[in-house]
């Protein structure tokens, strides 16, 4: 799921570089029919449905957490194809983790350059404390 604080920004991300990261690539393919991403081999389609969503004021001091618990990438349907109009994206990842075993991660996906997206990774839901505590250590190193 992903869980974003409405009042972050990334103005510097410098302390980040004192905690775990691990870096992923992927393709995203821009199509006129939607979005698709290969995983494992597989191709699927982003799908933007009305996802249950949470928004917490004061989630932690004066932060608001905003979280989405749909994911939007449809792994239950593969598709053999592309259109022959479309956009290929790299994407980079760079996903942060205070210690290995941690599930909780702050995530910045970038493409070209650009910061695109910016959000906490997590199994757990909002109103979980496990959760509560994971996001306030990780912004600690944001500040």
């Amino acid at each position: 799921m992903k869980h974003y604080i409405s009042e972050l920004t990334m103005h510097n991300s410098s302390n980040l570089k004192k905690i775990r990261e691990n870096k992923e690539i992927f393709t995203l393919f821009i199509c006129p029919d939607g979005q698709y991403q290969i995983v494992n081999n597989t191709l699927y389609k982003y799908t933007f449905p009305n996802c249950k969503s949470t928004i917490i004021k004061n989630y932690i001091a004066n932060y608001t957490l905003l979280s989405t618990e749909t994911e939007i990438l449809d792994t239950k349907k593969a598709y053999w194809g592309l259109a022959t109009e479309h956009i290929t994206k790299e994407i980079k990842r760079s996903i942060f983790t205070i210690h290995p075993k941690s599930q909780t991660s702050f995530v910045i996906e970038s493409c070209e350059g650009n910061i695109i997206d910016y959000y906490f990774e997590s199994p757990h839901h909002s109103q979980q404390k496990t959760l509560k505590d994971d996001i306030s250590s990780l912004l600690s190193y944001l500040k």
